[in-house]
């Protein structure tokens, strides 16, 4: 999912999704020059208990 895509699903300020992606808290890959939010591999991540 594209990241102010993602921004906008979970309703936080594109400016704080930029620094999570900064510093590496949300997966992400970059396509061309898209970044793209990896919402599988976060979920898994969050599953896993990675997050708390």
């Amino acid at each position: 999912m594209e990241w102010r895509e993602f921004a906008d699903w979970i309703r936080v300020r594109r400016s704080i999704v930029e620094g999570w992606i900064r510093l590496a808290y949300i997966p992400t890959f970059k396509i061309g020059r898209h970044r793209l939010v990896n919402v599988a591999r976060l979920i898994e991540q969050i599953q896993e208990g990675e997050f708390s």
